[in-house]
């Protein structure tokens, strides 16, 4: 590394002075450090807007509206590293822009009612599944 490698120009992406570097002798090492060079930094916000309405007992509606990179802000790739490029130092690519995203999520509760007769005792077992619970819970709730 010869002087100051920045020149962080966003109007022309150019972030990186190629005049900076020299390539090295054959078998030399070189002043540089491992990961010594910066890139943009990264600012993202992001926000979502949820609504769950109980339309019956076992049924919801699950309105939902997300947005990503809520500001705009434009966030630049790494630029090129490889000395050898035509391209070394310039920024060739950006994260995605603002996206607007927006979900309708219908849930019902699956209720799976089987009866078997007690062996000694009054009445019924009745065993339900639940699809939310993941998991099947004996019971004993009198007649099913």
């Amino acid at each position: 590394m010869i002087g100051n490698p920045y020149v962080k120009n966003t109007k022309t992406l150019v972030w990186i002075n190629a005049l900076s570097f020299a390539p090295n002798a054959t078998g030399a090492f070189g002043n540089a450090g491992y990961n010594s060079l910066l890139g943009p930094g990264f600012f993202g916000l992001d926000a979502n807007l949820t609504r769950l309405f109980q339309i019956r007992e076992h049924h919801q509606v699950e309105l939902r509206f997300e947005f990503f990179n809520v500001l705009n802000h434009t966030n630049f790739a790494n630029p090129v590293t490889n000395l050898r490029s035509a391209t070394f130092g310039t920024i060739q690519s950006a994260a995605d822009p603002r996206i607007l995203q927006f979900a309708l999520n219908i849930r019902s509760k699956f209720v799976l009612r089987w009866t078997a007769p007690l062996i000694a005792g009054v009445g019924q077992e009745c065993m339900y599944y639940s699809r939310e619970s993941y998991k099947i819970q004996l019971e004993n709730r009198g007649k099913c």
